[in-house]
């Protein structure tokens, strides 16, 4: 059991930590009740039309499809990035002025405030939140760690508030991804390079980028915002940015092994597709830019199959989905 600290942790002046509470307001937060006994289950029906359903909520957002809202949380500043906690309890998000905030689950509190000294004297916007992919050989840490477009890379242990390291780019880091088996990281920016890092040792291992060889397309040539590891790879990611391709890596090579052009990237929207899937739901006029979105646990099944399924494979196993807009963090499920 972790020992409960009665103070903050970390070199945080009381006048700073009050000015930066002040500073930050939830206007208004809606969170649906989960109980059992009021879960609402949607009645599905054989006519495809039907099945499907829009409506407006109050904010002039449009829900299409069998979409369930869990929780808005609307704040006062832009939100940029989000994730959830390795136990799924909270979710982090990050804010325009550099701060990080955990949020309840379950109703909406802000529980931690992840700042520091340097956040405050050098304000830039938190571009990424990871932790470490949860497995057996690497447990849950209560440890986050962030990207600012200031530089920095910071690993938090949320639940105490305090920074345990700092590593710094010279250059806007844009963003950040983990190696799905390895204590390794991939942080990237505006100079077109991605660099992995050696979690363990936070020493920088190795960079990937373009060979500048002429009529030769290995590398990326602009701003790069989003990157990601396959899942059934060791050695494997891609990446893409405003240069309008999503370039193909080995680790174990500076230069890319090949490319796909047409597709311009302007924030995390990279993943591996294991089965597929066709658009089933959509969220519209959301009231601000969507920044990025995380996935949460796995909605429980059904324990008895309502007769109006045509078949089995109609039951959805979709987690529960956090995304940001403007400024506001929403959590829904779908199906």
């Amino acid at each position: 059991m972790d020992p409960q600290r009665k103070v903050t942790a970390g070199p945080m002046a009381p006048s700073s930590l009050k000015t930066a509470r002040k500073s930050f307001a939830v206007t208004k937060t809606y969170v649906k009740d989960m109980s059992p006994q009021k879960e609402i289950i949607t009645v599905h029906t054989s006519t495809p039309n039907i099945e499907h359903r829009s409506f407006h909520s109050e904010q002039n957002q449009i829900y299409q499809g069998e979409v369930n809202v869990l929780s808005i949380i609307d704040t006062n500043k832009e939100i940029m990035c989000c994730k959830y906690t390795e136990d799924v309890k909270d979710i982090a998000a990050g804010f325009i002025d550099g701060t990080i905030r955990l949020f309840d689950c379950n109703n909406g509190d802000c529980k931690h405030i992840l700042v520091d000294d340097e956040c405050r004297a050098y304000p830039g916007p938190v571009t990424s939140i990871k932790h470490r992919p949860v497995s057996k050989a690497h447990p849950i840490t209560n440890m986050l760690l962030s990207s600012y477009v200031n530089g920095c890379i910071k690993c938090w242990k949320y639940k105490y508030e305090q920074c345990l390291y700092t590593i710094r780019e010279k250059r806007q880091t844009l963003g950040l991804c983990y190696h799905p088996r390895y204590s390794k990281f991939v942080t990237y920016g505006d100079d077109a390079k991605l660099n992995m890092y050696d979690e363990e040792a936070q020493t920088q291992e190795r960079a990937f980028y373009s060979s500048q060889r002429k009529n030769i397309r290995d590398g990326h040539t602009s701003r790069i915002f989003s990157c990601v590891f396959n899942p059934k790879s060791h050695h494997e990611l891609i990446s893409g940015g405003w240069d309008d391709t999503i370039m193909c890596w080995d680790d174990r090579q500076p230069y890319s092994t090949r490319y796909f052009s047409g597709v311009h990237m302007c924030g995390e929207g990279l993943d591996f597709d294991k089965p597929g899937k066709q658009t089933e739901c959509s969220i519209r006029n959301n009231p601000g830019a969507i920044y990025a979105f995380d996935f949460g646990t796995i909605r429980r099944k059904q324990t008895k199959i309502p007769d109006t399924y045509k078949k089995i494979s109609e039951i959805q196993n979709c987690p529960r989905v956090a995304f940001v807009t403007g400024k506001r963090l929403q959590t829904v499920d779908f199906g």
